[in-house]
């Protein structure tokens, strides 16, 4: 499974997760227009963890606390 399926399968995961906590399900979303912009948020929500994680990481060397 290359690397882009892995985070579509993710993304595809988590807006499944958030709609059946509001009671509902990804399945049930077939118009192509919704289920685009569900899982565009979702995948909006994932980048901005990612690039989060990076600026932290990013900042902990700038700090010198990497390594130690």
């Amino acid at each position: 499974m290359a690397d882009s399926e892995t985070i579509s399968a993710r993304v595809e995961h988590h807006a499944d997760a958030i709609l059946r906590a509001a009671g509902s399900g990804l399945r049930h979303y077939s118009m192509d227009g919704t289920r685009r912009a569900i899982l565009s948020a979702v995948m909006d929500c994932y980048e901005e963890a990612y690039r989060a994680g990076a600026d932290r990481v990013l900042a902990s060397y700038r700090a010198g606390e990497v390594g130690k």
